[in-house]
Formats: structure tokens, sequence, C-alpha cells
């Protein structure tokens, strides 16, 4: 994280939507020029699997999405950034990119996440009601 010049300034920081009635922790929430960075922990012995087991995707309403463990952890860093947003009273402009921190044996890796909290998110409310 020092490389890509994020500054942690919270680890485990629960987030809460009582319209659902679900909760979720973000593992690290960082800054870097300002803007908050969400990152999620994430121990793959095989590391990052960025495409899905025969094409597999997601069921309704993520169909558009491959299963895989990229998307996965996209969904992930999504999910609080909209809730941030919806019930905490942050502006989209507040926050930067996400990441997925990855630590196996071998390596430590920092990958970029998918921001799906304006498009895919958004369905997964709608499917709960």
């Amino acid at each position: 994280m020092d490389d890509n010049h994020i500054e942690p300034i919270v680890s485990e920081f629960v987030v809460y939507n009582e319209d659902l009635e679900r909760a979720t922790p973000i593992d690290i929430v960082g800054v870097r020029d300002g803007k908050l960075i969400i990152v999620d922990i994430k121990t793959f012995r095989k590391g990052m699997e960025f495409l899905s087991y025969q094409n597999r995707t997601f069921k309704y309403p993520l169909g558009d999405l491959y299963e895989s463990k990229y998307e996965k952890v996209s969904l992930q860093t999504s999910i609080p950034k909209r809730w941030l947003i919806d019930k905490y009273g942050f502006k989209e402009s507040d926050f930067g990119v996400a990441y997925t921190l990855v630590i196996n044996d071998d390596t430590t890796e920092l990958i970029e996440t998918m921001d799906y909290s304006d498009d895919y998110v958004p369905l997964m409310y709608d499917y709960n009601d």
C-alpha cells in the first residue's frame, strides 16, 4: 500500500444498511490524494482468478458478470461504497479506486477492482425487495 501511496486510516470498519438489514465490514479504509480508498483483503492460495470456470455467469440480476473471484471482490468493494454514499452522506467524488490486497505464501499483490456501485449494486437492491 505504501508503493501506491495509500495511507490506512481504519480497519474492519463496519457499514450498515438499515433498509436491507445487512452489515458488511470494510477490511481497510485508506486515503490517497484526499480520496477514500476501500481495500478488501483476500488470501487466495492460487492468486486472483479473472476468468470464470467454463464462462459461467452469476444468476439474475447479475447475469452479465462472469462468476470469477475478480468479479466477486469487485462487488465486495462496491457494496460498502454504495452504502456509504446512500446511507452515510458521502459523495461519489469522495472516493478513489478500490482494491483487493491478495496475500498468499509467495506474494502480495494490490489489484484494482471494478466499480459496480452505480450499476450492479442497485440491481441487487431491487432483487432483494
